[in-house]
């Protein structure tokens, strides 16, 4: 049962996520969202091709000139593994990991295991529109 409530607590977060943003988004985002995940139609973390979302390495709302660029975006997915926000924000829709493609690589690789990669995020992410590399 908690892990349905935690499951469902998780959805909603990501639901949500742009509510934090401190810019809008792009008139063309939907467009270039759409166009990315048909393009990369599987998440780069664990494969899965369920609930996929389009993630920015580089927060739009920190970086704006880089929201619509392909090279700053990545498919990841919150199904049950929940990568976007754990892999990616490292369990916070408020904070990010700038190191998301060493993490990627390392579970690709089979280096790390995917919890192993979660407690490495969860410690090296940074607040949104406070942090930068």
């Amino acid at each position: 049962m908690i892990k349905i409530i935690k499951r469902s607590w998780n959805l909603l977060q990501s639901a949500t996520r742009d509510f934090h943003a401190t810019k809008k988004r792009s008139t063309h985002w939907r467009v270039v969202q759409k166009e990315f995940i048909s393009k990369h139609n599987e998440c780069a973390a664990c494969g899965s091709k369920k609930q996929l979302q389009v993630h920015h390495k580089f927060p739009f709302d920190d970086y704006p000139e880089l929201e619509l660029d392909f090279n700053n975006l990545i498919t990841l997915c919150m199904s049950e593994k929940d990568c976007h926000l754990k892999i990616a924000h490292g369990g916070s829709f408020k904070r990010w990991c700038p190191n998301l493609d060493q993490y990627i690589s390392q579970i690709k690789n089979k280096e790390k295991t995917f919890e192993e990669i979660w407690k490495i995020a969860k410690e090296e992410r940074l607040d949104k529109r406070i942090s930068k590399p």
